[in-house]
């Protein structure tokens, strides 16, 4: 596993800790052993607003590293990005976008069977997430036209998210990895997801636990 020397400054001491170049955490927090890749029908497209890459408590990264068949790409606009231009114009693929829009469709409120109907026979479904803050999804899917035309779907989550450790809008907002998994858990019946849910789960106990060590 690669790992790097980070120096982390306070105010007098210097002190250097290994960090993971796979998962970007710290070595005593890298949950890089805990996944297990699956692959799924899907391939899933992770559109990441460049501050969620800062975040060392986002879960983009952790859902590219849980899917065999999945893509990373930083940005905040990505008409002009060339990876998401091929996937666009590939003609054996059939692209959407994970989106709440006013048009979307709610695959909740649909059987298997139904939601299956609207992807083309003999496609590749390609779903792309947006990977930002409400607000910087909606401004990153504005500022690519192209992205903002492709069919959209969304659904109504089951339970509330487990991800404790940062501020929800709403209790039944989810992180782009619990996401990830209902889709597949609903559209990909014959696919087990539950590494992602277990990766995800992992990294929250360990950094609550960090939170109560430190008096938070």
């Amino acid at each position: 596993m690669l790992k790097a020397q980070v120096t982390l400054s306070t105010t007098s001491v210097h002190k250097h800790r290994a960090l993971c170049l796979r998962c970007l955490r710290p070595e005593t927090t890298c949950y890089c052993r805990e996944v297990h890749p699956i692959r799924s029908r899907f391939q899933f497209v992770l559109l990441q607003h460049p501050l969620e890459h800062r975040n060392c408590i986002g879960t983009a990264r952790m859902t590219h590293h849980c899917l065999e068949n999945s893509k990373l790409i930083l940005g905040t606009e990505f008409d002009d990005n060339q990876q998401v231009r091929e996937l666009l114009a590939n003609p054996d693929n059939y692209c959407v976008v994970l989106y709440p829009g006013k048009n979307s469709v709610n695959i909740s409120l649909e059987t298997t069977a139904e939601t299956e109907s609207r992807f083309p026979v003999g496609k590749n479904w390609v779903i792309f997430v947006i990977d930002g803050t409400w607000f910087c999804a909606k401004k990153m899917l504005r500022r690519s036209p192209m992205l903002s035309l492709l069919p959209q779907i969304c659904f109504s989550p089951k339970t509330e998210s487990e991800y404790k450790i940062r501020q929800q809008p709403h209790p039944q907002c989810l992180s782009t990895i619990e996401a990830v998994h209902y889709l597949i858990e609903t559209l990909d019946p014959h696919v087990d997801p539950a590494n992602l849910l277990e990766v995800f789960r992992g990294m929250v106990a360990r950094q609550l636990k960090f939170f109560d060590s430190k008096g938070h």
